[in-house]
C-alpha cells in the first residue's frame, strides 16, 4: 500500500466514496489528556462472546502470569446495536471498526445501508498498514466488519470479493475454502491476490516457522474454514500468528500500524456451554496478550486494547452453596443462555494512550478514541 496522496485529501475521497448523509467520526484533538504519549500502532484484541466472568475464569487456572493484571486502564463497555439491545458480531464489530451503530447482522454499513469506512480503508486513507489475525475464517462476522460493507454477514461470497479490495497488509486467518480449484483448476480470487503482490499461503501451518524476513505482506489460510476447535488444536497458535504478525508489521511500517486480533473461539465454547473448553480459549487469549505486551514494551508508541464485541452464555460463577458462613464449597460455572447477553463487556489497556480509556464508554466511542489516537 503506497501514500498518492495526503491524509487530508485521501480522507476527503473517503467522504465522497460514502456519500450518505451522516456526521463526523473523528473527536478533536482538544480532548486528548496532555498526559497522553503519540500512538503510532494499535494492537486491537478482541475476545468475541467474553465478559468479566470470562475473564474470571482464568483465575481458576494454573497459569503463570495472568496478563489482566497487567493492563492497568480499564472500561466497561456498551455493546448494543441499533435494532436490539443484545448484539450479534457483525453489529458489534461493525461498531467497534467503524464507530457506527447498525442493525444486527449487517457489516460495514450504518442503520439506512449507507456505507461506512472501516478500519482497514482509514488506514489505507492515513498511510498506516493494516492487518488482521483470527481463528476463524476471515469471512467471519469479526474480521469481516474490519473491511467489508454488506446487508448480511451470510454472504461469503460477496465478503471474499470485498476482502480482494481491502488493502489489508497482513492476514493470519482460516477460510482456504474460499480460493479453492474451480472446476478449470484456477481460482480468480487467487489469482486477483498474486497479481496485487500477496505473498499467499494456503493449508500449510507449518510454514508459519519459516516466513521469509522479506515478506512485507502475507494472506496465511492455513486451514479450509475456521482454525481446529479448542480440543482439537495445539496451544498457542493464535499467539504465534499474532507474533508472526507483528514481526512483519513491525519492520516494514515506518508510519504505524492497525492489527486486530481476535480470539473467536471463545464465543463458540461460550453459545455451548464448554466450560473446560472455554478455560482453554481464555488461555489462549491470555498468552496472544502476553505477546503484545511484550511488542508494546519494545516498541514506544504502541497501544494495546483488549475488549469484546459482547458477551455469550450468559456465565455466572456461583457457590456450590448458598450459605456462606461454610468454608469454600467450591464454585459452578452457570450458563443462563445459548446465546448473546446485552450486559457492558470488559475493556483492558496498556501503553501509549492507554489512560484514555476508562468508565463506562459505548463500542462507537472505542472506535472513535482508536482514530483519534493515531490520528485518522
Amino acid at each position: 500500500m503506497k501514500r498518492f496522496f495526503s491524509v487530508a485529501i485521501a480522507l476527503s475521497l473517503l467522504t465522497v466514496l460514502y456519500g450518505c448523509a451522516g456526521g463526523s467520526d473523528s473527536v478533536s484533538d482538544s480532548t486528548l489528556s496532555d498526559r497522553t504519549q503519540e500512538v503510532r500502532n494499535v494492537i486491537f484484541i478482541v475476545g468475541d462472546g467474553m465478559g468479566i466472568a470470562q475473564v474470571a475464569a482464568l483465575n481458576e487456572l494454573d497459569i503463570d502470569t495472568n496478563a489482566f493484571y497487567m493492563f492497568p486502564q480499564t472500561a466497561f463497555v456498551s455493546t448494543y446495536s441499533a435494532n436490539n439491545r443484545v448484539t450479534d458480531s457483525a453489529a458489534g464489530g461493525t461498531a467497534l471498526f467503524t464507530g457506527h451503530k447498525t442493525n444486527n447482522s449487517v457489516l460495514g454499513m450504518d442503520a439506512d445501508s449507507c456505507n461506512v469506512p472501516n478500519f482497514a480503508e482509514k488506514c489505507e486513507a492515513a498511510g498506516l498498514k493494516c492487518g488482521i489475525v483470527t481463528l476463524c475464517s476471515f469471512t467471519h462476522a469479526t474480521p469481516a466488519a474490519m473491511y467489508a460493507h454488506n446487508i448480511t454477514r451470510h454472504d461469503d461470497e460477496g465478503i471474499a470479493d470485498d476482502f480482494l479490495s481491502s488493502g489489508l497488509d497482513v492476514v493470519f486467518t482460516g477460510g482456504s475454502g474460499m480460493f479453492a480449484p474451480d472446476e478449470n483448476g484456477g481460482n480468480a480470487r487467487l489469482d486477483s491476490l498474486k497479481a496485487m503482490g500477496y505473498n499467499v499461503v494456503l493449508d500449510d501451518y507449518g510454514f508459519i516457522g519459516s516466513i521469509p524476513e522479506e515478506w512485507d505482506n502475507i494472506v496465511f489460510l492455513p486451514f479450509k474454514k475456521h482454525f481446529p476447535d479448542t480440543d482439537e488444536r495445539r496451544p498457542g497458535m493464535l499467539a504465534e500468528c499474532t507474533q508472526a504478525a507483528l514481526d512483519i508489521l513491525g519492520k516494514n511500517s515506518p508510519d504505524g500500524f492497525l492489527l486486530m486480533v481476535e480470539e473467536s473461539q471463545i464465543d463458540f465454547s461460550c453459545h455451548d456451554h464448554l466450560t473446560e473448553s472455554l478455560f482453554k480459549d481464555m488461555e489462549e487469549i491470555n498468552s496472544t496478550m502476553l505477546v503484545a505486551k511484550k511488542f508494546a514494551d519494545s516498541h514506544p508508541g504502541t497501544l494495546v486494547i483488549v475488549t469484546a464485541d459482547h458477551e455469550t452464555g450468559g456465565l455466572t460463577i456461583a457457590s456450590n452453596d448458598s450459605d456462606f458462613n461454610k468454608g469454600d464449597s467450591g464454585i459452578d460455572y452457570r450458563w443462563s443462555t445459548g446465546g448473546h447477553t446485552g450486559v457492558y463487556v470488559p475493556l483492558f489497556a496498556y501503553g501509549a494512550g492507554a489512560e484514555e480509556f476508562h468508565g463506562i464508554m459505548d463500542n462507537t466511542e472505542v472506535h472513535r478514541k482508536v482514530c483519534e489516537l493515531l490520528g485518522i
